[in-house]
């Protein structure tokens, strides 16, 4: 329920502001690093080009709606960790408000469907 309420949230901030591009750039990007093979897919099956979203952490601008917005994202992702969920469930937590982005934005016609916990890790 809070991953839902936390992907609606984000999406309405990203839309209100104009900063759906360059957070979801900047997450893909940061997600593409990752050595979590969970992770990973979820880049793939956004369908989204690397050349999107490479350098996407370098782009944002200091102080800017989307600076703020992946700020906010990091502080959840931290949060959630400090609470007690695993780094795999906070992992998913983030990717499913990204993925929630990615579907709601020009990008999502090339998305695959958002997955459940036992599909995300398998």
């Amino acid at each position: 329920m809070t991953m839902m309420c936390a992907a609606r949230l984000y999406d309405v901030l990203c839309t209100k502001y104009g900063a759906a591009r360059d957070v979801i750039a900047y997450e893909l990007d940061a997600a593409s690093t990752s050595d979590n093979p969970a992770v990973l897919a979820f880049v793939d099956r956004t369908g989204i080009a690397s050349s999107f979203f490479e350098n996407g952490m370098n782009r944002l601008i200091a102080g800017s709606a989307a600076d703020q917005i992946t700020d906010g994202l990091n502080q959840l992702w931290f949060g959630m960790r400090k609470s007690g969920l695993t780094e795999e469930i906070a992992l998913m937590g983030r990717c499913t408000i990204v993925g929630h982005l990615v579907s709601k934005s020009p990008y999502g016609s090339t998305a695959r469907p958002l997955l459940g916990v036992h599909d995300f890790f398998a």
